[in-house]
Protein backbone atom coordinates (compact mmCIF):
# COMPACT_ATOMS: atom_id res chain seq x y z
CA UNK A 1 0.00 0.00 0.00
CA UNK A 2 1.43 3.16 -0.78
CA UNK A 3 2.45 6.14 1.57
CA UNK A 4 0.29 8.97 2.06
CA UNK A 5 1.55 12.10 2.00
CA UNK A 6 0.77 15.09 2.85
CA UNK A 7 1.00 19.14 0.67
CA UNK A 8 4.24 19.39 2.47
CA UNK A 9 5.61 16.72 2.02
CA UNK A 10 4.89 16.73 -1.77
CA UNK A 11 6.56 19.97 -2.05
CA UNK A 12 9.50 19.19 0.09
CA UNK A 13 10.09 15.86 -2.36
CA UNK A 14 10.04 17.90 -5.25
CA UNK A 15 11.92 20.67 -3.99
CA UNK A 16 14.77 18.15 -2.93
CA UNK A 17 14.12 16.37 -6.43
CA UNK A 18 14.37 19.99 -8.59
CA UNK A 19 17.62 20.92 -6.88
CA UNK A 20 19.73 17.86 -6.76
CA UNK A 21 18.65 16.86 -10.05
CA UNK A 22 17.33 13.10 -8.74
CA UNK A 23 14.56 11.05 -8.33
CA UNK A 24 13.54 10.47 -4.82
CA UNK A 25 12.01 7.04 -4.70
CA UNK A 26 9.53 8.12 -2.70
CA UNK A 27 8.43 10.79 -5.50
CA UNK A 28 7.51 7.97 -7.93
CA UNK A 29 4.79 7.17 -5.88
CA UNK A 30 2.94 10.72 -5.83
CA UNK A 31 3.36 11.70 -9.57
CA UNK A 32 1.16 10.19 -12.18
CA UNK A 33 2.59 8.41 -14.88
CA UNK A 34 0.99 9.86 -17.93
CA UNK A 35 2.05 9.61 -21.82
CA UNK A 36 3.53 10.55 -23.74
CA UNK A 37 5.90 11.94 -21.26
CA UNK A 38 7.28 9.45 -17.93
CA UNK A 39 7.80 10.10 -14.75
CA UNK A 40 11.65 11.46 -15.27
CA UNK A 41 11.22 13.83 -18.48
CA UNK A 42 8.45 15.08 -17.09
CA UNK A 43 10.63 15.87 -13.57
CA UNK A 44 13.78 17.23 -15.88
CA UNK A 45 11.33 19.84 -17.29
CA UNK A 46 11.44 21.39 -13.76
CA UNK A 47 14.84 20.84 -13.21
CA UNK A 48 15.74 22.64 -16.03
CA UNK A 49 13.75 25.20 -16.03
CA UNK A 50 15.29 26.09 -12.01
CA UNK A 51 18.63 25.83 -13.19
CA UNK A 52 17.87 28.21 -16.60
CA UNK A 53 16.20 30.59 -14.23
CA UNK A 54 18.67 30.73 -11.75
CA UNK A 55 21.50 31.29 -14.13
CA UNK A 56 19.28 33.81 -15.82
CA UNK A 57 19.26 35.78 -12.81
CA UNK A 58 22.75 35.47 -12.14
CA UNK A 59 23.80 36.63 -15.63
CA UNK A 60 21.30 39.97 -15.16
CA UNK A 61 22.56 40.38 -11.80
CA UNK A 62 26.38 40.18 -12.50
CA UNK A 63 26.95 41.31 -16.37
CA UNK A 64 30.86 42.56 -15.26
CA UNK A 65 31.76 39.02 -14.54
CA UNK A 66 30.16 37.74 -17.93
CA UNK A 67 32.25 40.08 -19.29
CA UNK A 68 35.12 39.18 -18.10
CA UNK A 69 34.99 35.44 -18.27
CA UNK A 70 33.28 35.45 -21.41
CA UNK A 71 30.15 33.43 -21.55
CA UNK A 72 31.51 29.79 -21.54
CA UNK A 73 33.66 30.65 -18.04
CA UNK A 74 30.80 32.47 -16.88
CA UNK A 75 28.35 29.59 -17.27
CA UNK A 76 30.64 26.91 -16.17
CA UNK A 77 31.25 29.11 -13.01
CA UNK A 78 27.28 29.30 -12.57
CA UNK A 79 26.61 25.99 -12.92
CA UNK A 80 29.01 24.40 -10.33
CA UNK A 81 27.66 27.32 -8.20
CA UNK A 82 24.09 26.56 -8.27
CA UNK A 83 25.31 22.26 -7.91
CA UNK A 84 27.09 23.56 -4.83
CA UNK A 85 24.72 26.18 -3.28
CA UNK A 86 21.09 24.62 -3.89
CA UNK A 87 18.65 27.73 -3.38
CA UNK A 88 16.92 27.92 -0.44
CA UNK A 89 14.93 31.47 -1.01
CA UNK A 90 12.03 32.46 -2.83
CA UNK A 91 13.57 35.64 -3.71
CA UNK A 92 16.58 35.42 -6.29
CA UNK A 93 17.87 38.28 -4.45
CA UNK A 94 18.49 36.85 -1.82
CA UNK A 95 20.09 33.82 -3.69
CA UNK A 96 22.50 36.10 -5.96
CA UNK A 97 24.06 37.30 -2.48
CA UNK A 98 25.60 33.95 -2.00
CA UNK A 99 27.38 34.63 -5.09
CA UNK A 100 29.60 37.10 -3.40
CA UNK A 101 31.01 34.42 -1.45
CA UNK A 102 31.45 32.10 -3.66
CA UNK A 103 33.15 33.95 -6.35
CA UNK A 104 35.93 35.13 -3.49
CA UNK A 105 36.54 31.75 -2.68
CA UNK A 106 36.57 30.51 -6.30
CA UNK A 107 37.88 32.98 -8.32
CA UNK A 108 39.14 35.98 -6.09
CA UNK A 109 40.63 38.02 -8.94
CA UNK A 110 37.21 39.11 -9.48
CA UNK A 111 36.44 40.42 -6.34
CA UNK A 112 36.13 43.87 -7.42
CA UNK A 113 33.97 43.38 -10.24
CA UNK A 114 31.55 41.14 -8.21
CA UNK A 115 31.02 43.41 -5.89
CA UNK A 116 30.42 46.65 -8.31
CA UNK A 117 27.59 44.41 -9.78
CA UNK A 118 26.02 43.68 -6.51
CA UNK A 119 26.15 46.93 -4.51
CA UNK A 120 25.13 49.42 -8.12
CA UNK A 121 21.89 46.53 -7.69
CA UNK A 122 21.94 47.37 -3.66
CA UNK A 123 22.10 51.61 -4.30
CA UNK A 124 19.71 51.99 -7.04
CA UNK A 125 17.01 50.46 -4.80
CA UNK A 126 17.34 52.44 -1.64
CA UNK A 127 15.51 55.20 -0.39
CA UNK A 128 17.25 58.13 0.42
CA UNK A 129 17.43 59.28 4.08
CA UNK A 130 14.42 61.48 5.29
CA UNK A 131 16.10 63.47 7.99
CA UNK A 132 18.59 64.58 5.12
CA UNK A 133 19.76 68.64 5.62
CA UNK A 134 19.98 70.49 2.34
CA UNK A 135 23.31 72.63 2.34
CA UNK A 136 21.24 75.57 3.09
CA UNK A 137 20.03 74.29 6.13
CA UNK A 138 23.33 72.71 7.00
CA UNK A 139 24.82 75.90 7.14
CA UNK A 140 21.95 77.32 9.24
CA UNK A 141 22.53 74.42 12.19
CA UNK A 142 25.08 74.92 14.73
CA UNK A 143 25.59 71.09 14.99
CA UNK A 144 24.79 68.62 12.41
CA UNK A 145 26.10 64.76 12.28
CA UNK A 146 27.47 63.24 8.93
CA UNK A 147 26.93 59.52 7.93
CA UNK A 148 27.30 57.22 4.84
CA UNK A 149 24.11 57.16 2.93
CA UNK A 150 22.09 54.33 2.84
CA UNK A 151 22.56 54.33 -0.92
CA UNK A 152 26.59 54.19 -0.16
CA UNK A 153 28.46 50.83 -0.35
CA UNK A 154 32.21 50.21 0.38
CA UNK A 155 34.07 47.02 0.71
CA UNK A 156 37.88 46.89 1.28
CA UNK A 157 39.83 44.92 -1.12
CA UNK A 158 43.13 44.09 -0.09
CA UNK A 159 45.07 47.81 1.06
CA UNK A 160 42.46 50.07 -1.27
CA UNK A 161 38.85 49.42 -1.55
CA UNK A 162 35.86 50.46 -3.65
CA UNK A 163 32.77 52.75 -3.29
CA UNK A 164 29.13 52.51 -4.92
CA UNK A 165 27.14 55.61 -4.59
CA UNK A 166 24.21 57.03 -5.72
CA UNK A 167 24.42 60.80 -6.92
CA UNK A 168 21.57 62.59 -8.55
CA UNK A 169 19.79 59.17 -9.16
CA UNK A 170 22.83 58.25 -11.17
CA UNK A 171 24.57 54.53 -9.65
CA UNK A 172 28.20 55.94 -9.91
CA UNK A 173 31.40 53.88 -8.80
CA UNK A 174 35.34 54.83 -7.43
CA UNK A 175 38.04 52.11 -7.17
CA UNK A 176 41.65 51.99 -5.88
CA UNK A 177 40.51 54.34 -2.76
CA UNK A 178 43.26 55.26 -0.64
CA UNK A 179 43.71 53.45 3.22
CA UNK A 180 43.19 56.72 4.28
CA UNK A 181 39.68 57.84 2.93
CA UNK A 182 38.68 54.05 3.47
CA UNK A 183 39.00 54.06 6.76
CA UNK A 184 37.13 57.49 7.28
CA UNK A 185 34.41 56.20 5.12
CA UNK A 186 34.43 52.89 7.37
CA UNK A 187 34.37 55.36 10.24
CA UNK A 188 31.13 57.25 9.33
CA UNK A 189 29.24 54.14 8.33
CA UNK A 190 27.49 55.39 11.73
CA UNK A 191 26.46 59.04 12.89
CA UNK A 192 29.17 60.90 13.72
CA UNK A 193 29.55 64.47 15.39
CA UNK A 194 32.43 66.52 14.38
CA UNK A 195 33.47 66.53 18.05
CA UNK A 196 33.70 63.00 16.99
CA UNK A 197 35.44 63.50 14.28
CA UNK A 198 38.24 65.64 15.90
CA UNK A 199 38.89 62.54 18.16
CA UNK A 200 39.02 60.41 15.16
CA UNK A 201 41.85 62.65 13.58
CA UNK A 202 43.16 62.52 16.74
CA UNK A 203 43.43 58.49 17.36
CA UNK A 204 44.15 58.03 14.01
CA UNK A 205 47.29 60.58 13.38
CA UNK A 206 44.99 62.04 10.64
CA UNK A 207 45.53 65.99 9.47
CA UNK A 208 42.23 67.30 10.29
CA UNK A 209 42.01 69.47 7.31
CA UNK A 210 42.55 66.22 5.40
CA UNK A 211 38.96 65.13 6.95
CA UNK A 212 37.17 68.48 6.55
CA UNK A 213 38.37 68.33 2.80
CA UNK A 214 37.36 65.31 1.93
CA UNK A 215 34.25 65.98 3.94
CA UNK A 216 33.41 68.36 1.61
CA UNK A 217 33.90 66.42 -1.13
CA UNK A 218 32.10 63.37 -0.06
CA UNK A 219 28.94 65.86 0.74
CA UNK A 220 28.98 67.14 -2.69
CA UNK A 221 29.28 63.52 -4.17
CA UNK A 222 26.11 62.54 -1.81
CA UNK A 223 28.28 60.06 -0.63
CA UNK A 224 27.31 61.14 2.73
CA UNK A 225 24.93 62.89 4.31
CA UNK A 226 24.31 65.59 7.33
CA UNK A 227 21.56 65.18 9.78
CA UNK A 228 20.53 67.04 12.94
CA UNK A 229 21.57 65.53 16.52
CA UNK A 230 18.19 64.05 18.03
CA UNK A 231 18.55 65.58 21.92
CA UNK A 232 19.45 62.76 24.41
CA UNK A 233 21.47 60.52 22.06
CA UNK A 234 24.87 59.94 21.72
CA UNK A 235 26.69 59.38 18.66
CA UNK A 236 30.34 58.65 20.38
Amino acid sequence: MNKFYKLREIQNLIQMSVQSRSLPQDLVHVIVEKSPINIKQRLHIYQDAYTIRLKESLRDDFPRIEQALHVELFDNLVDTFIKSTPSKYPNLAEYSALFLNYVEQKNPELLSLVYLDWYEILSMHVQEPKDQLSVTEIQQVDHFLVQLKPSTFIKQIGLSGLIVYRQNQEIKHMIEISPDLLALLFYLESKRSIDDLVKFSTESNFNFNFIIQELQKLIQSEIIYCSKPIEGESYV
